[in-house]
């Protein structure tokens, strides 16, 4: 056995200290060297899903919950 060796899973090189995320829909390998930016990128991406729904609680009358604070 060996490890923190490249592996090919599916048809996807995984290398040793690449960032992994799994959901219910799918997995994603995102290399090392570009983890920070797309964790940036997610981010950005996150908080304006929550300005928008915030805004449609609004609109609809709704109490703010978790999700958009």
């Amino acid at each position: 056995e060996s490890y923190n060796t490249p592996v090919n899973v599916g048809g996807v090189l995984v290398m040793p200290g690449d960032v992994i995320a799994a959901d219910n829909e799918g997995v994603v390998v995102v290399p090392r060297a570009k983890a920070e930016a797309v964790a940036a990128a997610a981010r950005r991406i996150q908080e304006g899903d929550k300005k928008g729904r915030r805004k449609l609680y609004e609109k609809m009358g709704r109490k703010p919950d978790f999700t958009v604070k």
